[in-house]
């Protein structure tokens, strides 16, 4: 994909879905990894593995993690995080949540604080879902933001689940890693 952020042009990445595997205890040979996909929301920074700690957010509720987006995002998910069956879907969905935690009230791929120079099916099936939203439909419930570094706005990317997730405390002694980016956007090197 090709974007422009907050006026920054020519930006491109890779849309899609990032798997993350976890564990509940010390690594040992016998220990075995759980999986879960979660989608970035900061697409002009880099994804490393997470650094330990890091925090849980709600969000949008008392002044939780991308408050102002929060009604569109949950709406979104409610009615299309499902449909995410293959590449070309999960970008488009990746492009969406980029569009509504930069340009909350803008719903519009061709302007705004987030823009989506590329065209194609991405753009189109994003198109068509923002076309739809109204802030008045179902709500995904349980939506919460992980949030890696947030001392640092460079070094940090935030990345958004439906999945439960455990206690922050009990998240830092899982050893959180990143494990596949079948799916995944990477920015690339200027």
């Amino acid at each position: 994909m090709t974007f422009s952020l907050n006026g920054g042009n020519g930006i491109s990445a890779s849309a899609g879905v990032f798997v993350l595997d976890y564990r509940h205890v010390a690594p040992t040979a016998t220990a075995t990894w759980t999986e879960f996909l979660r989608f970035c929301l900061q697409p002009n920074v880099y994804l490393t593995s997470f650094s330990n700690p890091f925090t849980v957010q709600s969000v949008g509720r008392d002044g939780g993690a991308y408050e102002d987006a929060s009604g569109y995002i949950s709406e979104l998910w409610a009615l299309y995080r499902g449909s995410v069956v293959d590449d070309t879907i999960a970008a488009a969905f990746q492009v969406a949540i980029w569009k509504l935690a930069y340009s909350s009230t803008d719903r519009l791929l061709a302007s705004g604080d987030f823009v989506l120079t590329s065209y194609g099916s991405v753009y189109n099936t994003a198109q068509l879902w923002f076309d739809s939203l109204t802030g008045e439909g179902p709500w995904a419930s349980g939506l919460v933001v992980l949030v890696d570094n947030p001392n640092d706005a460079y070094d940090r990317q935030d990345l958004i689940t439906q999945v439960a997730v455990p206690e922050p405390a009990t998240l830092g002694l899982m050893g959180l890693s990143l494990v596949g980016i079948g799916f995944a956007r990477r920015r690339k090197p200027r």
